[in-house]
């Protein structure tokens, strides 16, 4: 109860002087902005290069991710491959969907390094060239997080068949994806923690933040699975309030909570500073 009560108190004056409302706002916007053209962007590039890599990645999404999330997948696709435009067009409307999401991952570094107080020395072309390279490789990161998932379930499913266990693989396969999208999650989270601030931290400094964004994600978009796939109907969704009004509050639930897992990592930075000045006393 101690923690709790400690912690709560961090957060209402972390909450309160680096006004974190507004900063997962501001976030929260960005990310809606370029939410779906971005995914159809990237089907579209990716599609340039392979279509069959395309394929597997949709595949791999399809079997990770709940319906009511691969729904809008599912729209990028579409939209992606029934809007057309002059080749001139193409290229303004990407650099300005390129450039919004670049702004999102802006808005967290700065945001982040703000949570932390540390005094900005970077200069602006700087930080957007980090946040380029940050989401590019946040992206990276992704498809090799699916294919490594791809590669894992066919080695456990040869090593199940192997052992004569195949009728144990739907219940095991299941627990590992649940632990998958727990760990993987938190490790790439961390590496954002360790590298988006000026000062950069340590791993185990960052880790809090990781764990507790990726259980956040988890549980957030669990719970928007269940409401969507109960209340909402996708077929109609741009047409009453509860479809763009629900979308609108899971994303700013999700940036609220990188936010919150700055905060989480400050607050444990300065425990262990407190506990070290007590040790050397």
């Amino acid at each position: 109860m101690t923690f709790f009560k400690c912690f709560s108190r961090f957060l209402f004056v972390q909450g309160r002087k680096n006004n974190i409302i507004n900063l997962s706002a501001q976030m929260s916007y960005r990310t809606l902005s370029a939410f779906v053209p971005f995914l159809m962007l990237l089907y579209s590039f990716i599609n340039w290069f392979s279509a069959s890599v395309n394929e597997t990645l949709i595949f791999a999404f399809s079997k990770i991710l709940p319906q009511s999330i691969m729904n809008y997948v599912n729209l990028a696709m579409e939209n992606a491959n029934t809007i057309s435009f002059s080749f001139g067009t193409n290229l303004i409307l990407g650099f300005f969907i390129l450039y919004i999401s670049v702004s999102a991952m802006h808005s967290l570094i700065t945001s982040l390094n703000r949570i932390f107080g540390q005094k900005e020395t970077r200069g602006i072309v700087a930080l957007w060239i980090q946040s380029i390279l940050y989401l590019f490789l946040f992206l990276l990161i992704i498809f090799f997080t699916v294919f490594f998932y791809l590669f894992g379930e066919k080695l456990l499913s040869f090593i199940f068949n192997a052992l004569n266990l195949s009728q144990f693989f739907a219940v095991f396969i299941v627990l590992f994806t649940l632990l998958y999208l727990l760990i993987v999650p938190t490790l790439i989270f961390t590496l954002i923690y360790m590298y988006a601030p000026k000062n950069h931290l340590g791993f185990w400094e960052a880790l809090p933040g990781g764990a507790f964004v990726s259980i956040s994600w988890f549980i957030i978009l669990l719970l928007y699975a269940l409401f969507a796939d109960t209340v909402l109907d996708f077929n109609s969704f741009f047409f009453n309030l509860q479809g763009p009004f629900s979308l609108f509050f899971v994303v700013y639930l999700i940036c609220f909570s990188l936010t919150l897992g700055g905060v989480v990592n400050l607050y444990g930075t300065k425990q262990s500073l407190f506990c070290e000045t007590e040790a050397a006393k």
